[in-house]
């Protein structure tokens, strides 16, 4: 049940919108590249404690933090602050999670998980952080600020306090994106108690402001708990002082934004599974940003892939078991979401992944449409909850799908990942495209190269990572050392093989095989490729065609029509 009516993706990427994406390239670096570098005095190296706050008054350390709003715990985070006692200057680095539903208005799969109770909670100020997976993407984000033991500097009001400003960069779209800049406040921080303060949020901040950490005057304020990870009585959820997810590595040393993780050492304190890694098959997400979104769009691919570490995609290079990575994508630009362009389907050129929302009706249209595939979600905000559904421009696989070969690199640590989208049929507009992808085996981060408009034979040889370059030249500057990060997602089983992100009872493993008659050939995004409507892993008559021809009966006679 594939879709039929369009061959142009049939890649498994949504690479084939480059041609209209490299049109963009200069506008998009142009937008995307107004940050500066932090204009922030650097501090001196810091001696901190990793295992608690000192009782001698060095706050350096690891706290738990809650920011709450109302009745509802708004974020979940774990935090390590690095003081200079010398100076009272202070280092943070900082991972959270969202404790309330806050997804990508734009992006088809922003209410969808992989499997029951992997949604947040919302409950505040009892419950401990929400429970992942999914894993976000997003890098540690720092800040920096002081500790003022006297109070006297305008921020403290009189009482000894740490102030900082920090910035949660490439948020995605929605409420809070492309940048949150945040100011806290956290009064009178002493060892071992629990702390208050406020923390003030500003979405929407530009990339100048987000890297100089230039937060604009007022804001909404919201009430902030810190624990010291080593309170006499620590906050139920903590089940570790020091290594919050069990994986072998501190939260002190995950929490190494502004320093260098250990090696073995992955960068989510929440996420056991980025640390002391060996085998690194399973399924995972990916984007790769081309031009970082300011205060309107910029361009990214978003990517769903399963990784099978078990010697089949050995690199030339190493004798290092290898990699073979099918690998699954979107293009996300503010014009484009993939090359169908169907008329009100693009994207918002944020980061989040999958294709986006098209022809949500307005609000009040007398065309409203009920659709309930992804849940009870009111994207058009006027109180009706499923009356936009989701675009049809989802990929259409003809062909093989892409699977690219790699392999694990002891001597810097890294994942290295690299091979062709082949364009078998002649329908793509930029033709064969190879890529060399390198990141961090621990924390995820990287970059990626991509060569587009590849001679056939080129694009189909086997290279070892980093020979391409002496075929494809240097690419363009856009695709050169394009920012990579990647997440290994699990499922209900260990390693994410058995991930269904688009919940239509394939496997994103099984719908990115080739056996199209077992779930292969097909879009890990799209729901409907797959038409399991019971979810007991088969298409039949009675269980699932049958259901579907009832709903093209007149409404009178059957369910209403589709």
């Amino acid at each position: 049940m594939r879709s039929t009516h369009t061959r142009h993706l049939r890649l498994g990427v949504g690479l084939v919108a480059m041609a209209a994406v490299m049109a963009l390239v200069v506008v998009l670096a142009a937008i995307g590249g107004n940050g500066g570098t932090k204009s922030v005095s650097a501090i001196g190296t810091p001696t901190p404690d990793p295992a608690k706050p000192a009782a001698d008054g060095n706050l350096s350390g690891i706290y738990d933090l809650q920011v709450l709003g109302g009745p509802f715990t708004i974020y979940h985070c774990i935090s390590r602050m690095d003081h200079e006692a010398a100076t009272d200057d202070v280092k943070i680095a900082v991972q959270c999670y969202s404790d309330t539903e806050i997804g990508d208005p734009a992006n088809v799969l922003s209410e969808v998980y992989a499997y029951p109770n992997e949604v947040p909670d919302g409950i505040g100020g009892t419950a401990g952080p929400p429970v992942p997976p999914p894993y976000t993407n997003l890098q540690v984000f720092k800040g920096l600020g002081k500790y003022d033991a006297t109070g006297a500097a305008t921020e403290c009001a009189g009482t000894p306090c740490v102030y900082f400003n920090a910035c949660v960069a490439r948020t995605g779209a929605g409420s809070l994106g492309p940048n949150l800049l945040i100011r806290a406040v956290l009064d009178n921080p002493k060892a071992g108690d629990v702390d208050t303060g406020t923390a003030e949020l500003y979405p929407g901040a530009n990339n100048k402001d987000c890297d100089n950490l230039l937060v604009p005057t007022g804001g909404a304020a919201l009430p902030l708990t810190a624990t010291s990870a080593t309170a006499a009585t620590p906050v139920a959820w903590r089940t570790s002082a020091t290594d919050f997810d069990g994986d072998g590595c501190t939260d002190f040393d995950e929490l190494s934004k502004h320093f260098a993780n250990p090696k073995g050492c992955g960068d989510d304190p929440y996420n056991p599974g980025d640390s002391n890694e060996t085998d690194f098959s399973g399924g995972y997400s990916i984007n790769v940003e081309v031009a970082r979104a300011d205060v309107t769009g910029g361009l990214y691919f978003s990517c769903l892939a399963d990784i099978v570490q078990d010697g089949t995609g050995k690199d030339t290079s190493t004798t290092t078991p290898g990699l073979e990575a099918r690998v699954f994508c979107y293009t996300d630009g503010f014009s484009v979401v993939n090359a169908l362009g169907y008329p009100g389907v693009q994207g918002d050129g944020f980061p989040g992944g999958g294709p986006a929302w098209g022809a949500i009706p307005q609000e009040g249209a007398a065309a409203e449409t009920i659709c309930t595939r992804f849940g009870a979600v009111d994207e058009d905000a006027d109180t009706v909850v499923n009356d936009g559904c989701p675009s049809d421009g989802f990929n259409d696989v003809d062909s093989e799908q892409t699977a690219l070969a790699g392999y694990v690199d002891n001597a810097d640590n890294t994942l290295k990942i690299r091979g062709c989208f082949k364009d078998e049929d002649a329908s793509s507009s930029v033709g064969n495209t190879y890529v060399e992808m390198a990141v961090n085996r621990n924390t995820g981060v990287g970059a990626v190269d991509i060569w587009a408009l590849q001679d056939p034979t080129d694009c189909a040889g086997s290279y070892a990572f980093g020979g391409y370059s002496a075929i494809g030249g240097v690419p363009p500057a856009a695709f050169n050392q394009a920012l990579t990060t990647i997440v290994r997602q699990p499922g209900p089983g260990l390693r994410g093989h058995d991930r269904d992100t688009d919940q239509d009872g394939a496997t994103n493993a099984e719908e990115l095989r080739d056996d199209g008659a077992d779930c292969g050939l097909r879009d890990p995004y799209n729901p409907y490729d797959w038409y399991d409507v019971n979810s007991d892993g088969v298409i039949d008559l009675l269980n699932d065609i049958l259901g579907v021809i009832q709903h093209y009966q007149p409404a009178a006679g059957g369910a209403p029509p589709y």
